[in-house]
């Protein structure tokens, strides 16, 4: 009978849990602009170095040559000698390596966007000229209505550009050069 209590008791716990949990937690709270939550994509920094590799044969006692690992857009390991002082020795070549290196991983997050009473049909038209220009849309399908065909236009947009994914906001807007939109926000 007691096993029985602590079941009904835990099954109380869980659904009032479940009940009063909160989906828009960590949403901003500031009164007038509209939020959502968008799928940010993991955001990475690129960049390049060139260094001047040595050819010849390593020995512990070369003053300059500085033995060093990288890990490069591909994150292989390599190693490599560099030569820390050209006028001692003329076997290397120089080598450029990508790198990449994460900065923000993805996930959903909080964006301000357009709140949807402020879409108008000239909104809609104006990002669907803009997705047809780029190649998202046919002709045909610009029009003043968001339907299910041009909905997955702007999401392959935001996809192919790094954005925030499903909503109209400032990023999106700035991308598709109609940044007059934004302070519809």
């Amino acid at each position: 009978m007691m096993d029985l209590k602590l079941l009904v008791f835990i099954l109380a716990i869980v659904n009032s849990t479940l009940l009063f949990a909160q989906p828009n937690a960590g949403m901003p709270s500031i009164p007038g602009p509209c939020y959502a939550k968008c799928l940010i994509s993991d955001s990475y920094e690129f960049w390049e170095e060139s260094y001047a590799v040595y050819q010849g044969k390593f020995h512990d006692t070369m003053d300059f040559v500085e033995r060093i690992d990288i890990s490069t857009e591909s994150q292989d390991v390599r190693h490599i000698y560099v030569v820390t002082d050209s006028s001692k020795t003329d076997e290397f070549v120089r080598e450029t390596f990508f790198f990449k290196e994460l900065i923000e991983e993805s996930g959903y997050k909080w964006k301000q966007v357009i709140c949807d009473n402020k879409i108008t049909k000239d909104i809609v038209k104006r990002i669907h000229q803009e997705l047809y220009v780029r190649g998202y849309l046919s002709i045909d399908e610009v029009t003043e209505k968001m339907d299910h065909k041009n909905k997955c236009a702007l999401k392959n947009f935001q996809i192919d550009n790094d954005l925030p994914l499903g909503q109209l906001d400032e990023d999106t807007l700035n991308s598709l050069g109609l940044s007059e939109f934004i302070s519809l926000k």
